[in-house]
């Protein structure tokens, strides 16, 4: 069972996936940008291996995931863990539940876990109070262009980590506006290193953006 479990060179860790078919939460820009898109179309991703996946996730609980995670790293230790390379990993509450209690399962392992059920308010609020006060939580709120102000405001001000592709341009340029010039929404977000500097793997050591312990907002590059 344990080779849904996948070590993933790009990001360096190991990583656990349930398929864009629980993009539950998922923008128009997002559907027309996802750069998984390419993998599904060279074959590297499909939609029996999504399929397996997910039927695994169902039927499992925290206690065989976390066997079948240290099965795959032949009982060496796991350092950082994924969820999720492609798809949505909290589609109702169960599933934050159980990923709570795979971080507690594994607390020498930090998890990074990109979402976008923040839009939910109330899968927000079960996040905020199941998962954040974990140590070995890594969340970040995805984000695009089409992610409002006042919603980057609501995210910040809740206290979540933000990823956010979708600009490439100067973050330094100021936009004009009806009201004046005002800094681009990018201004002061960390660079991504794997993505602007294209250093695979360099997810496994990195120590700032999506790792930082600290609420961070951080820019991927979009690839285009």
């Amino acid at each position: 069972m344990s080779n849904v479990i996948r070590f993933v060179p790009e990001i360096g860790m190991l990583a656990f996936s349930r398929g864009m078919g629980t993009c539950k939460w998922a923008t128009e820009w997002c559907r027309e940008h996802c750069y998984f898109k390419k993998f599904y179309r060279m074959g590297w991703a499909t939609p029996e291996r999504d399929k397996k996946d997910n039927n695994f996730w169902r039927i499992v609980d925290s206690d065989e995931f976390v066997t079948a995670v240290k099965l795959e790293a032949d009982f060496e230790p796991v350092p950082r863990f994924r969820f999720s390379v492609k798809g949505e990993i909290w589609l109702v509450r169960r599933d934050v539940e159980k990923v709570m209690l795979i971080m507690r399962g594994m607390p020498e392992t930090l998890f990074w876990i990109p979402t976008r059920a923040w839009q939910s308010g109330e899968m927000a609020d079960l996040i905020e109070r199941l998962i954040f006060p974990l140590p070995n939580a890594r969340v970040l709120a995805s984000t695009d262009p089409t992610t409002t102000l006042d919603e980057f405001v609501w995210l910040q001000h809740r206290g979540w980590s933000v990823v956010f592709t979708g600009d490439n341009e100067d973050p330094g340029q100021l936009l004009l506006t009806p009201h004046g010039t005002q800094q681009k929404r990018t201004f002061g977000m960390y660079r991504c290193e794997k993505t602007w500097d294209q250093r695979s793997g360099h997810c496994a050591t990195c120590d700032a953006g999506c790792f930082s312990p600290e609420q961070v907002e951080v820019h991927l590059k979009h690839h285009r």
